[in-house]
């Protein structure tokens, strides 16, 4: 007899012999915080609270005798699929261990939920939403989700126990997608009406196409969401696609099944955000139980993420999906947001020191990890192509190689170019295929099966057969069979000649002619990509010769036979007197990504500049200045009698050049309290905005100069204990010479905020008491003066607040 432990321990045993990725026991379904792994979420159970603690209530022998371990884990979220890759190793084992040519162990996850084999290496990007909006809750640190309100208190508060300076214009956002009624159906929710189910399931990956092909399922498909990755894009070719998908998201807004964000008027690429965070939720969450099983994972784990970035995507994209990243962890309790510091005096912030990897650059790494490929393949100075073919588009960019070890592609010889013909448009060919030969067949539609059904199920049939197995490059092809219940065939009907239709009893079937007719017009954009990219770099007396070839796309073997073949003809009609190499896997190319991705995080050195390619800065109150303000009318303060402009100053701007450790001048805050709120508690909130565009500070929200610019984050420090310690002292304003008093009795509290830069965070400390400034208009809230030329004082932190500013470097950034 084996025991459940036994039994455990022999699948660990067993995967760790003979694979290199999550594999599964038949049947296996777990189950955690409400979110089933092998269905999806229900929108009645919260994923909020960061998920269970594996550790909790073990006796502290037990826990210190579990081996910590060192996790880095990076995804790879694709347009039409994704992927989980990471590498296990001791908890002590840092990057630095990897700078050596070693092979690393890189594992990719698998059984996925739904996905019959329990192989399959990705899984699609594709969620399915219930008529009943989610119960979701954004983590305390999700600044510019729509539940943050930044008009809590007015641009001067004299009641709230919060000062801060709120801007007038930022709204809060409706968050009826996220309150406490959620569960309850909207009264402009229209796909809860009877025609549809009230299911509260949440689905996504391989689930989504399941469920649909279920007879009568009575779910409301208009509520699938395919290729959500598109909406942060920006390319012409995609546009049509992004239109399509931008309707969408509004359904599901007005629905109240997403939440908006921005401002409630605009259309914003934020908007996608909560689709994004509910996909990373499950990923994460069947990633947590996978390694739990076959690796041991404990919350004891340190865990390093990654993603990665196409080379076109802006600092916003980035940031959109690291923010999405950042809930994700925080609902799965996968992992940790501050890494791991429990205690101290840190709060908020984001993923610690996430990696932002760049995905032609991963992709290319993992191809010519174990084994390399030959030497004069693959050396600096020479310019190669990477050409991604994924689910939804394929995208290639040409790049000198910057060093061979590690690989670092450096100048870019030719922009990015792409098209719509990734693999899901070889399945809508199939469709459109599929759905005129049968349209006809009005017989099928007495059983009450829909063409379309019909149609999804034969088009299931060619995902698993011959798209990933057919080389239609090759003649003769064998025939193929595609199962159509109750088809008539040719024969029965006394079909014969010019009158055929191929039909057989039952079977559709595709002769060599119907593969070239679905097949051969997409391979050839796909083609008409590279061969861009080889013609602009000949152009610039740069010829490639060597092509890197990977994604989903990649691993068919129509598409890899083509390309080769196209090559060939392109070296003959061109005169090449060299060969262009085609450097492809099919084992290794559908998690390339992914796999790349944590080879490339483990593995800093010789990384792109320290540049910032946006700009971070505080919102501020400043002292009405006519040399600073121009004719920007004042507020007065009704606490202090003062005039002031609210203006953001900025102490990262784009361009600049930061050290890995960059400590920047004090920034000095003072805000005010009333005494008449004497037993309230006394929180001073700042807020931090981004900017991809802005370096100029001392301008209005309001102003051109800021147009653009995002809530990146919001610090509040308690510094009741100044008022509590007797460290402050009312302030009873006096009348002026002609007898006016201008203020109330009030409290002033001034503090230092520091920002401090490490590696890909952003650390800010509450710093008291406030350092003497040798300049001035510091006061006027930005920075004071040299440090060496002020006398420094011995202060305390009071707050530290973490930030994740990842996107705000180029991919690939130590």
């Amino acid at each position: 007899m084996v025991t459940g432990n036994q039994q455990a321990s022999r699948s660990r045993q067993n995967f760790r012999s003979g694979s290199s990725s999550i594999g599964r026991q038949k049947g296996s379904s777990a189950t955690n915080n409400g979110y089933r792994t092998s269905r999806g979420l229900e929108s009645g159970a919260s994923r909020s609270g960061g998920g269970h603690r594996l550790l909790e209530g073990l006796p502290n022998d037990i826990r210190r005798r579990i081996p910590k371990k060192r996790l880095t884990l990076a995804i790879d979220y694709g347009t039409t699929f994704s992927s989980v890759s990471y590498n296990v190793r001791g908890f002590d084992e840092y990057e630095d261990s990897f700078h050596s040519r070693v092979t690393v162990n890189v594992r990719t996850v698998k059984n996925w939920p739904d996905e019959p084999s329990g192989l399959a290496e990705q899984v699609p990007t594709e969620s399915w939403y219930p008529s009943i909006p989610l119960r979701r809750k954004s983590p305390f640190f999700q600044f510019d989700s729509p539940g943050f309100s930044e008009t809590s208190e007015i641009l001067f508060p004299n009641k709230s126990t919060v000062s801060g300076y709120a801007p007038s214009d930022h709204l809060n956002q409706s968050d009826l997608a996220g309150t406490d009624s959620e569960g309850e159906d909207s009264n402009n929710n229209e796909g809860s009406k009877s025609d549809f189910d009230t299911s509260k399931e949440f689905l996504w990956g391989y689930s989504v196409s399941i469920r649909k092909l279920q007879y009568r399922h009575n779910r409301d498909t208009s509520l699938i969401v395919k290729r959500p990755k598109l909406l942060l894009l920006s390319t012409t070719y995609t546009e049509n696609s992004r239109t399509e998908l931008r309707s969408q998201i509004n359904k599901l807004l007005e629905q109240n099944i997403i939440r908006k964000y921005g401002k409630e008027s605009e259309p914003d690429m934020r908007d996608v955000q909560d689709i994004i965070i509910d996909y990373l939720t499950g990923l994460l969450q069947h990633t947590k139980d996978q390694l739990i099983i076959y690796e041991g994972y404990t919350d004891a784990w340190a865990v390093d993420f990654a993603i990665a970035a196409p080379a076109i995507w802006s600092p916003e994209a980035s940031r959109i999906l690291q923010a999405a990243m950042e809930a994700a962890i925080f609902a799965t309790g996968f992992g940790s947001l501050t890494d791991g510091k429990k205690s101290g005096q840190i709060n908020g912030g984001g993923i610690d020191n996430l990696f932002i990897g760049p995905e032609p650059e991963c992709g290319i790494t993992w191809l010519i990890h174990d084994p390399p490929p030959a030497h004069e393949q693959v050396v600096a100075g020479n310019a190669v192509t990477s050409l991604d073919c994924g689910g939804g588009t394929v995208d290639a960019v040409t790049y000198q190689i910057g060093s061979n070890y590690p690989l670092r592609l450096g100048e870019q010889i030719v922009p990015p170019g792409g098209d719509n013909c990734g693999a899901s448009y070889l399945n809508k060919r199939f469709e459109q295929f599929a759905t005129r030969r049968l349209r006809d067949e009005k017989y099928l539609l007495e059983t009450g099966y829909t063409l379309e059904y019909i149609v999804d199920k034969a088009s299931a049939q060619f995902e698993l057969n011959d798209k990933r197995n057919k080389d239609v490059t090759q003649s003769p092809l064998s025939m193929g069979f595609y199962e159509i219940p109750n088809l008539k065939s040719d024969i029965s009907r006394g079909l014969y000649g010019k009158m055929a239709k191929d039909f057989d009893d039952n079977h559709m079937v595709l002769h060599e002619k119907h593969y070239k007719e679905i097949f051969d017009k997409l391979l050839l954009r796909v083609w008409k990509v590279l061969k861009a990219q080889l013609d602009a770099a000949a152009l610039k007396n740069r010829p490639v010769k060597v092509v890197f070839l990977f994604g989903g796309f990649a691993s068919a073997p129509s598409l890899r036979s083509f390309i080769q073949s196209s090559l060939k003809n392109y070296e003959q009609e061109e005169g090449l007197n060299y060969p262009i190499k085609l450097i492809e896997d099919s084992r290794k190319t559908v998690a390339a990504i992914s796999a790349g991705s944590v080879l490339r995080s483990l593995n800093h050195i010789e990384g792109p500049e320290r540049v910032a390619k946006s700009s971070y800065g505080l919102f501020r109150r400043e002292p009405h200045s006519q040399r600073e303000h121009g004719r920007v009318l004042p507020v007065v303060d009704e606490v202090d009698g003062g005039k002031y402009v609210p203006v953001i100053n900025y102490f990262v701007t784009k361009g600049q050049r930061l050290d890995k450790v960059h400590e920047f001048e004090p920034i000095r805050c003072y805000h005010t309290f009333l005494c008449e709120n004497e037993d309230r508690a006394m929180l001073c909130e700042e807020l931090l905005y981004v900017s991809d565009t802005v370096t100029v500070s001392h301008k209005t929200l309001n102003s051109p100069k800021n147009k653009g610019v995002q809530l990146e984050g919001k610090i509040i420090t308690d510094m009741t204990f100044l008022k509590d310690e007797n460290l402050i002292v009312p302030i009873i304003p006096e009348p002026d010479a002609n007898g006016t008093v201008n203020g109330k009795p009030h409290y002033r509290i001034e503090y230092d905020l520091v920002p401090i830069i490490e590696k890909r965070n952003l650390r800010i400390e509450a710093r008291w008491p406030v350092q003497p400034l040798s300049d001035p208009d510091a006061d006027a809230g930005h920075s004071g003066g040299s440090p060496s030329k002020r006398r420094k004082v011995e202060q305390r932190a009071i707050k530290t607040t973490l930030v994740s500013i990842a996107a705000a470097f180029e991919p690939g950034t130590s």
